[in-house]
């Protein structure tokens, strides 16, 4: 195995060959070794053209936000760069790169799938982990269980303190977020293992205590004057628009979560008491609103004009046999991202469009409008108020009611 060397940087172009040996190596797809060979290329040409001579993850991201620039909405091409640039930045400095899915995998090795199957079923169990945030969990686990099946550890009770002062390292140059999430889920495994007699020693508490909420920063938001542009730039004159329309429709005027509007089915839609009605599929609690007007309108629009031919009872479907339920919510994120785009409203790079802009939109637009968050967690379905504060910070009315006189 290469030696890591973390004291000084590797040429760019040997570096990006080796990374692309080791993918092939470890079993990555024709498709992905193209995919990345294509984006090295450039990271290639773009540090040749400043004149580095060698990588640096620094250097690495300002490539990123140089070429990709708007393109950093669409959620594909984002991670595909910065995947890329950890990847290079983890070969340079331990010699080999993690999987951060263990994509294809579908279940843990013999000695991590006790305690894995174990950790996830007494997370379930507490009724109070979204099924989405548990898939996450088990990812970062996949991901934990790589690192130390290349490192020769194929059980967990041999696991040492320094098997993950380690691991911790290799999460450097990910997002706060992402880094915060990792090490929860981390340091929770550990005090499970601890405790029900996997592990001899609490290692846990070699894990530093990272905490990031994403309300750490404002969030991007859009005025309701800029809600109906974006809704006015959403061509509605073919099949699939009068679908897209009437979706994000319901995101604008509902901030349904994106899950909910996808696996929302027709009998959620009570005509004669002009009502939506559905269970969230994130906490499973019975949701409703009145069927305005022009969500009404836009549902029966497409009915009639542009869906599919289906026996499906999710009122928005694929378009693409066999006509099912949309899986993907990159796709409406895609989709807003380009109607924000043609409405000429400006997001700052170091911001990201997505569904949920609307939810966050919708929450802040009540508060500058006097409503409580009391009102506001009833409309966003909170049952746990303490869920709804964090929209206090996208609200410059609520923020003002906070603000403290400096004493001197």
């Amino acid at each position: 195995m290469p030696q890591p060397t973390t004291e000084q940087g590797l040429p760019v172009a040997g570096l990006a060959s080796a990374v692309l040996a080791e993918m092939k190596e470890l079993g990555y797809a024709e498709s992905s070794l193209n995919t990345y060979r294509s984006i090295f290329d450039k990271m290639t040409a773009y540090f040749e053209d400043k004149g580095i001579g060698t990588f640096s993850l620094e250097q690495g991201y300002a490539f990123v936000l140089d070429y990709c620039g708007d393109r950093l909405n669409d959620d594909k091409t984002f991670k595909n760069y910065f995947r890329a640039i950890h990847m290079a930045g983890d070969y340079q400095r331990y010699g080999m790169i993690f999987r951060q899915t263990q994509a294809g995998k579908k279940d843990f090795t013999e000695g991590f799938k006790p305690l894995a199957d174990s950790f996830l079923d007494s997370l379930a169990k507490t009724g109070r982990i979204a099924d989405g945030t548990l898939y996450s969990y088990r990812k970062k686990l996949f991901r934990f269980e790589g690192f130390l099946l290349d490192r020769g550890v194929d059980s967990i009770s041999k696991v040492t303190g320094h098997h993950i002062d380690v691991y911790v390292e290799t999460l450097s140059g990910y997002s706060k977020n992402t880094i915060s999430f990792s090490l929860t889920c981390l340091r929770r495994l550990l005090d499970f293992a601890y405790t029900n007699g996997y592990l001899a020693q609490q290692l846990s508490v070699r894990v530093p205590d990272v905490r990031y909420r994403q309300s750490s920063r404002l969030p991007t938001t859009v005025t309701p004057e800029e809600t109906e542009r974006i809704l006015k730039n959403i061509d509605n004159n073919n099949p699939v628009g009068k679908r897209n329309y009437a979706m994000i429709l319901m995101y604008a005027r509902y901030g349904m979560r994106p899950s909910d509007i996808l696996a929302l089915q027709f009998g959620a839609l009570d005509w004669d008491r002009n009502q939506v009605s559905f269970y969230q599929q994130k906490t499973g609690y019975q949701q409703e609103f009145p069927l305005y007007e022009d969500v009404g309108w836009a549902i029966i629009d497409y009915l009639k004009n542009g869906r599919p031919q289906t026996s499906s009872q999710n009122v928005f479907v694929a378009h693409t046999p066999p006509f099912g339920k949309m899986a993907s919510e990159a796709y409406v994120t895609r989709c807003i991202s380009r109607a924000v785009q043609k409405a000429g409203i400006k997001i700052p790079r170091e911001k990201t469009v997505g569904a949920y802009i609307f939810r966050r939109s919708l929450a802040t637009n009540m508060l500058n409008g006097g409503a409580t968050i009391y009102e506001v967690g009833q409309v966003l379905g909170h049952h746990d108020f303490s869920s709804t504060e964090h929209y206090i910070s996208s609200s410059m009315a609520m923020l003002k009611q906070c603000a403290r006189e400096v004493a001197f």
